[in-house]
């Protein structure tokens, strides 16, 4: 299936649809395939803030966090209008996708409960922040990076090949994961992850919607979605953001830079994916 991801703003939520995976052989849960006109919900947003950088979550299997701000969706700029317009197309497909699980609960989940209980088991990938004063600060778009798999296509690997793979990223065939602000490939892999998505980093993201993830446990119902291209427009550290104060950040503060805003739109050649 070709790579052509569409602006987030095109999405029609009518024509979504959650299909059960075919390569569902996990114990441990369910997995959904979630499709958009008949193919892979892949979308391009407006450049958008990692205010924590790139989060390696070590409990949970070596993860990639990278959860995206729409710090100044509030400004009266152009910036600000397109992160306005991105945060309520996202969460108009976060309430479709939570009316179609309710539609149909017995596909998803394998007890019989009441509609609310069901609805409290689906997660939100648009997540609301607030700090114990109770002062509201942006919503997170909670997003990971999917990591190569092993498997038997590697198998007349040398040692040393499956020790290298096992560190990179998986992005779309003959493209790399990101590039910077001059269209250059960024060579990013497990052991400068945090380097190249430091705090403050902004990136105009590409984003696929994984899958669905119902596990068998607590029967919780988890969204995924993975960066799979993207263009590392500023790596400003220290720049100012609206962050939640709860949130355990460990970089030092640095001196506060003013940083220009990359208007060019990198959407110019969607037929050729070029970001």
């Amino acid at each position: 299936m070709n790579f052509q991801p569409i602006d987030v703003n095109e999405v029609d939520v009518n024509k979504i649809e959650i299909r059960k995976s075919k390569n569902d052989k996990n114990k441990l849960g369910k997995m959904f395939n979630v499709f958009h006109d008949g193919k892979r919900l892949e979308v391009i947003l407006p450049e958008m803030d990692a205010p924590f950088g790139a989060k390696i979550l070590t409990d949970f299997g070596c993860k990639i966090s990278v959860p995206l701000s729409f710090s100044g969706m509030d400004e009266k700029t152009n910036r600000g209008e397109r992160l306005r317009r991105a945060h309520s197309k996202l969460i108009e497909i976060q309430n479709k996708i939570r009316e179609l699980i309710l539609a149909n609960p017995s596909e998803f989940f394998k007890d019989k409960k009441k509609p609310e209980i069901y609805n409290e088991r689906i997660k939100d990938f648009i997540v609301p922040s607030e700090g114990k004063d109770g002062k509201k600060y942006s919503d997170l778009f909670r997003i990971e990076i999917q990591r190569y798999n092993l498997g038997e296509k590697d198998a007349n690997k040398t040692v040393e090949e499956l020790e290298v793979l096992k560190k990179e990223f998986i992005s779309k065939k003959d493209m790399p994961l990101l590039k910077d602000k001059f269209k250059k490939a960024v060579h990013v892999n497990l052991d400068n992850v945090s380097q190249v998505i430091a705090w403050g980093t902004r990136i105009k993201p590409v984003l696929s919607f994984a899958y669905i993830w119902v596990m068998s446990s607590d029967q919780k119902c988890t969204p995924k979605w993975y960066l799979v291209h993207g263009m590392v427009t500023s790596d400003a550290k220290g720049m100012e953001l609206d962050l939640n104060p709860d949130e355990e950040i460990e970089e030092e503060e640095e001196e506060e830079e003013e940083v220009e805003e990359v208007e060019e739109d990198v959407m110019d050649d969607v037929a050729q994916v070029s970001i």
